[in-house]
């Protein structure tokens, strides 16, 4: 197993440091430095996100928690940046993340939110058991087909997180409720062209990252077209 070092966001200057995760076997083969990650962190284990400083073969240390999701399938940063990050912590007192947020895209940075979903307690056929919110709540997940952000589960009925019945079924496991990162509204597409590397003027100049389906940015899929985003 082999070991990252990973810089975390939203840490002050005095506990600025890296920190050391294990590399789960499915991600070995992809996490390199300069990849964003979700990790647990404190006792109690809250999701935070950072950034792969450096990838180690061995731990400082006895016991790691492992990383749970890597969010970037290649490096946002490359190792001359990396190295800049750390010279500018050292030398103009900031924290890495302070550094990283100079040299990352516009839009690239990742919210922590909490997502609801169905979970393994719910039995569809014992409708006599939930309250008619509690039921509600239940057939919006089912419609939904993947994880809800649990603010717009809660404002499409009206409720509130401290609601009785809600927090009934995400104590009893029916709902299951997990933080999960997001990335930004614009950071949500990349035009492509038509092969790798042509991309239109507008869509390359944005720095993005996923393929533009043509529809969102009106480009034309030619290099230099000039594309108008929507």
């Amino acid at each position: 197993m082999s070991f990252a070092r990973v810089a975390l966001e939203n840490t002050s200057k005095s506990f600025d440091r890296t920190f050391e995760y294990g590399i789960p076997p499915e991600m070995e083969s992809t996490l390199q430095p300069g990849c964003r990650v979700t990790v647990p962190f404190g006792k109690g284990n809250r999701t935070r996100v950072g950034l792969v400083m450096e990838i180690a073969p061995q731990a400082e240390y006895g016991r790691v928690k492992d990383i749970l999701v890597q969010q970037d399938a290649q490096p946002i940063l490359n190792d001359e940046m990396l190295s800049l990050t750390k010279w500018l912590r050292d030398r103009c007192f900031c924290t890495y993340f302070d550094a990283i947020r100079l040299m990352m895209p516009a839009g690239f940075r990742l919210d922590m939110d909490w997502t609801c979903s169905v979970g393994e307690a719910f039995r569809a056929y014992d409708r006599g058991d939930f309250t008619a919110v509690q039921w509600a709540l239940l057939q919006e997940l089912h419609r939904a087909e993947a994880p809800l952000k649990e603010t717009v589960l809660l404002q499409r009925l009206g409720l509130d997180a401290s609601n009785p019945d809600y927090r009934a079924l995400v104590e009893k496991g029916v709902i299951l409720r997990q933080e999960q990162a997001f990335r930004r509204g614009t950071d949500a597409f990349r035009c492509t062209g038509n092969s790798a590397g042509d991309r239109c003027r507008r869509c390359a100049g944005a720095l993005l990252f996923y393929r533009c389906d043509q529809k969102r940015c009106g480009c034309s899929g030619k290099k230099g077209s000039g594309g108008v985003f929507r």
